[in-house]
Order: C-alpha cells, then sequence, then structure tokens
C-alpha cells in the first residue's frame, strides 16, 4: 500500500518527518496533522481543497509534530481530530497517549458552562464516561458554542506550545466525520 507502520516511538516520529518533508518537496504551505485514520479521512473530506500529501497522522505526538512543523517552516498546521484527543490538548496536553493523559470531565465541564449549558448539564458532563458521552450530551442539551470553546482552547495551546510563528486551525469532528466545530490561533 506504501503506508508505513512503524512500531516504536522513534520510528513513528521519523515517519511524521518524512511525511512532512513530502509536503514541502510538493510545494505545500499547510499541513493537516490527524490523531488517527479516521480522523485524517474525516478531514479529507471537509478540506477537498488539499491534495493528499497535506494530511499526516501524527497519532499522539501533537507537541512534536507542532514544533517540527514549525521548525520547518510550514505557515499553517490544521489539527483534526474527536472530541477525546481535542480535549486532551484543549488542557494543554502535547502528548496525548492514554497512558499519559486522560479526559478532563472537570474541564469539559467547565466549557459547557461558559458556553451557557445548564446546572444540570454541566453536572451530566462532569459524570460523563468518555468525551465521546460529552459530545452526545451537550448535542442533546443544544449547547451551542461547547465544540468551538474546545476548538479555540486547542489552537490556543498549540500555538503557545511552538511559540508563535505558525497558524494553528482545529478541526473537531464527531465518529460519523460531521464538522462540530473550528477555530484558528
Amino acid at each position: 500500500t506504501g503506508i508505513v507502520f512503524p512500531f516504536s516511538t522513534a520510528a513513528y516520529r521519523e515517519s511524521i518527518v518524512q511525511a512532512l518533508d513530502v509536503c514541502i518537496a510538493a510545494g505545500l504551505h499547510e499541513v493537516v496533522i490527524t490523531t488517527g485514520g479516521k480522523s485524517e479521512q474525516y478531514a479529507q473530506q471537509h478540506l477537498k481543497d488539499l491534495p493528499e500529501t497535506a494530511f499526516v497522522q501524527m497519532g499522539d505526538f501533537v507537541g512534536f509534530t507542532l514544533r517540527t512543523c514549525k521548525r520547518k517552516k510550514l505557515r499553517r498546521a490544521t489539527i483534526a481530530g474527536m472530541i477525546g484527543k481535542l480535549s486532551k490538548m484543549a488542557k494543554g496536553k502535547m502528548q496525548t497517549h492514554a497512558a499519559g493523559s486522560e479526559v478532563d470531565m472537570g474541564l469539559l465541564a467547565e466549557i459547557a458552562a461558559t458556553a451557557g449549558a445548564a446546572p444540570g448539564v454541566v453536572e451530566q458532563v462532569k459524570h460523563a464516561n468518555t468525551g465521546r458521552h460529552v459530545g452526545y450530551i451537550v448535542i442533546a442539551a443544544v449547547v451551542t458554542g461547547f465544540f468551538y470553546a474546545v476548538c479555540k482552547r486547542v489552537a490556543a495551546n498549540a500555538a503557545k506550545h511552538v511559540g508563535g510563528g505558525l497558524a494553528v486551525r482545529v478541526l473537531l469532528v464527531d465518529f460519523d466525520g460531521k464538522l462540530l466545530g473550528q477555530a484558528e490561533a
């Protein structure tokens, strides 16, 4: 298939660097970094103006990938993912592996409250089982602005992580590929 499946941290990081080098060699100034295959597939559906080579799976290596984008002088990185991984980035985690970071329901409840969620909805979010569960709760309660607020925090944290010099856009999709929110820093 031509797809490399690295089996070590070093190999995975090197595959990210190589994919970014392909983007640059193709004359691209923007890259879409995704948390996995599904988020990549969905991002491609929403960003049809970009060629396939612009899409790079970063997995859990958010910080590493963003720093590499900046070092290689790319102009913009779009982070595309689903609520679980993006909620970790909203907290400031730039390594999102399950072993090193959890979905912070308290943070998501705080975001829901600032987005106008009723107190009962905020309590439901606090006690949700997963990020996906939180998504269902806020959608059912029609908490407009919640997904935008998550994306805005991710974009701000990513921009802060690299210290400027790289525009960061964030797309949050659901498990069917529907775009729920986006923001840019």
